[in-house]
């Protein structure tokens, strides 16, 4: 199971997503007088330890991909199923940039939004399950041509 390159491609993405459930995706910077918000993907935090919960659909679409990825590893005997739960994986993400993108403005304040890197981790997934989906669908075509030649 291990030695496959697919695998290693899920078991990084899972890393990923579970740096990126732990770090800070993005601030909001007053643009007048007030103090930074940091929001991570389950709530956002204000200095003054007000906490709000608006972007908890990241913190969803995050924590979706995980238990798929390891179920796509551990289902490697049905490669069609494996590259299904990738490519739903990629859909989350998909989901999850677009969610990023309608909470990057705080409807009715002044902020000034700056990503933070863990932002670039969901891209570095989609990335990583793209690659195990194309090798997972290369063994399956192999595995196909050496049943034909038999």
């Amino acid at each position: 199971m291990w030695q496959r390159k697919q695998t290693l491609f899920m078991a990084i993405a899972i890393i990923c997503g579970i740096i990126c459930l732990c770090l800070p995706v993005a601030r909001w910077i007053p643009a007048g007088m007030g103090s930074n918000v940091e929001v991570y993907n389950l709530f956002y935090f204000q200095e003054g330890g007000q906490t709000g919960y608006k972007v908890a659909g990241l913190f969803v679409c995050q924590l979706l991909t995980l238990p798929l990825a390891v179920l796509a590893i551990f289902k490697f005997h049905n490669r069609m199923l494996q590259a299904r739960l990738c490519l739903i994986c990629i859909f989350l993400l998909v989901c999850w940039y677009v969610i990023y993108a309608v909470t990057a403005q705080p409807a009715g304040m002044e902020f000034n939004f700056k990503p933070d890197i863990a932002a670039c981790l969901p891209m570095i997934e989609i990335l990583l399950y793209f690659l195990a989906r194309k090798g997972i669908i290369a063994d399956e075509k192999l595995v196909k041509a050496a049943d034909r030649i038999r």
